[in-house]
């Protein structure tokens, strides 16, 4: 089947090659494949709707979590095929590789929604804060997000993320309210589950780690005041458990990101005033045992070092989310479901940049592309990440 397969789809079979690198090259061309068949087919269920106001949710490598509803599929599906066409014309554009002694990887900021795949070594960390600012029709949220990520054995890493939210919003009958406090506290384990075996060849086996996530409810969510326009909610109110896969991939000069991430939401009372993901409001008095749908998030980024000893390149990223009408585990959902998407064009630099420490600044922008009953916001956001490498480079 093997041998059937890659014959197929016109590629030569590796005899040399390792068994886990001929199973990885088919299985990207299988999906490229299946993939480009079916971009372009209709979507009968994507339905555009109107948009509200921004929600205040914190999730895992993301200041906020926005997700696609299931129905928006082909979007993602024509996103994957672009970027397949993008990097494959980028790789012939950077002719031949650079000769195998020379280093091109530097300490860098990477993407801001895509986490890296690649695990912190047994006893360095890194603190990484972030500024977000989401800016809609009426209001605006700042979130600086504050990540600590430790190494750990067995290829091993733990994050926490605490997010410190100011809401500030307009109202017709006062001046702008604002309203500053911290939101849910998310704890993540990554486990690293293959390294990178050549970062000259984009065939060969890339970095794969799988993520758990548990997310609490410290955000204030209860006993909110008309007054203040939903500047007081930055929670959601709810336990959530996630579980997704990040993949990085290098193939001299590019750095390749992917993760894809989906969330159980467990059921929570609430009682009006409240404010779902997308900010629809639940009307003052009315009481609700709120079942939200699954959270996904797909995002994707390449990344362009220009300088290694300094850390300074760009990255072009791409950040869908959904939350649907069904809960894997609970059923029928009774929350809204919204979607939207970003696109995010990037710079980073690093200094100072020592072998035990390096400081790595980044800035960009996420531009609304597409949403569905969600309203449409312009994130400017920035972040700088203090690399302690006392358990050995990164």
């Amino acid at each position: 089947m093997f041998y059937e397969e890659r014959t197929r789809l016109g590629i030569a079979v590796d005899s040399d090659l390792p068994v886990n690198e001929k199973i990885w090259n088919w299985c990207i061309m299988d999906f490229a494949t299946r993939l480009f068949r079916r971009v372009g087919k209709p979507n009968p269920h994507f339905r555009p709707s109107g948009a509200y106001e921004a929600g205040n949710r914190a999730c895992p490598e993301q200041s906020i979590k926005r997700h696609f509803i299931y129905g928006s599929a082909s979007l993602l599906q024509r996103f994957a095929a672009a970027a397949m066409v993008a990097a494959a014309i980028m790789l012939f554009w950077a002719g031949p590789p650079a000769a195998m002694g020379h280093s091109w990887v530097g300490n860098t900021s990477g993407p801001f929604f895509t986490g890296t795949a690649d695990v912190e070594p047994l006893g360095s960390w890194y603190y990484e804060p972030y500024f977000f600012d989401s800016i809609a029709k009426s209001s605006y949220q700042i979130n600086t997000l504050q990540k600590l990520a430790i190494g750990l054995p067995l290829d091993l890493e733990f994050d926490i993320l605490v997010p410190l939210i100011f809401n500030q919003a307009e109202t017709p009958a006062t001046n702008p309210v604002g309203q500053f406090g911290a939101g849910d506290v998310s704890f993540q384990i990554k486990k690293e589950l293959t390294k990178e075996s050549d970062e000259y060849n984009f065939l060969a086996m890339p970095t794969m780690s799988l993520i758990g996530v548990v997310t609490v409810p410290t955000g204030n969510y209860e006993n909110l005041s008309p007054a203040l326009a939903d500047t007081d909610q930055t929670g959601n109110g709810t336990y959530d458990l996630g579980l997704g896969i990040q993949v990085h991939k290098m193939a001299d000069p590019f750095q390749f990101y992917l993760q894809l991430t989906d969330y159980v939401m467990f059921p929570s009372d609430v009682q009006g005033p409240y404010y779902f993901d997308n900010s629809a409001p639940l009307p003052l008095g009315t009481s609700l045992h709120m079942v939200d749908g699954n959270l996904f998030s797909c995002s994707a980024a390449i990344e362009h070092v220009l300088d290694p000893r300094i850390g300074f390149g760009y990255l072009l990223e791409i950040y869908g989310e959904t939350q649907g009408s069904g809960n894997l585990v609970f059923g029928r959902a009774n929350a809204p479901a919204w979607s939207a998407l970003w696109l995010a064009p990037e710079l980073e630099v690093t200094w100072p940049n020592q072998p035990t420490f390096a400081i790595s600044w980044g800035a960009g922008v996420a531009l609304p592309v597409a949403e569905s009953n969600y309203p449409s916001q312009i994130i400017p956001m920035a972040t700088a990440t203090f690399y302690f490498n006392t358990g050995g480079v990164r």
